[in-house]
């Protein structure tokens, strides 16, 4: 039977994780920590392996804007060294920060193949969905503020406990705009739509849809 080295085996971690700039000791329980570091601590144990082959799926989907950068900063180290590595990404800037060699999927089977020199948003656009798309990378102009279908001034929601979980959030949707909403997981995002769709009641505030007003 082999000799496990509780020692080495801290220290091999500790490394990895300082790889990815996670401030986590190798004595607390991950399932303790928040989504971020969870999904930081999942990337350090593969960095720990000493894998040559490496899959990402969705890698960023729960980290912050400088845990990312960290990571990318070890994802190009990693292909320095000769690892190879498999991104699996709906976020397209990633793929073409990162990419050599690209694939894309539609319905179960390969669509689309290319180096990364032959390969930008709309190939790829065009092959997840089957037809010829139209790309406006403009950013929209300001619209008549009288023609909002939706607005929002300070919209707060506390749960049945009385945590906050949206704390005066305020936004517009104009005509023929798209409005994103984006977060990490557990910041709001869900519980800021069912608002909206009257699932959950608002906090003294008023919000408005179109013409008709509806105060929470």
């Amino acid at each position: 039977m082999g000799v496990v080295s509780e020692s080495k085996q801290a220290a091999r971690s500790s490394d990895a994780l300082r790889k990815l700039g996670c401030e986590v000791g190798t004595g607390v329980t991950a399932g303790s920590l928040p989504l971020g570091q969870q999904q930081l601590v999942e990337i350090a144990r593969s960095l720990a392996h000493r894998s040559r082959i490496l899959i990402f799926d969705e890698p960023t989907s729960a980290l912050s804007s400088a845990e990312c950068s960290r990571l990318f900063a070890v994802i190009h180290d990693l292909k320095r060294q000769g690892v190879s590595i498999i991104y699996i990404s709906h976020r397209l800037q990633e793929l073409l920060n990162l990419g050599d060699y690209f694939t894309v999927l539609r319905d179960g089977e390969v669509v689309g193949e290319g180096q990364r020199c032959n390969v930008g948003r709309k190939w790829i656009i065009d092959g997840m969905t089957g037809r010829s798309t139209q790309i406006d990378e403009s950013v929209p102009g300001q619209e008549d503020v009288g023609n909002n279908l939706l607005r929002t001034n300070g919209l707060t929601v506390k749960t049945f406990g009385g945590r906050l979980v949206l704390d005066h959030v305020s936004l517009t949707a104009q005509p023929g705009h798209i409005l994103g909403i984006y977060g990490l997981l557990g910041s709001g995002r869900t519980e800021l739509v069912e608002t909206l769709a009257g699932a959950r009641r608002a906090v003294g505030v008023r919000y408005f849809f179109a013409a008709k007003s509806a105060s929470s």
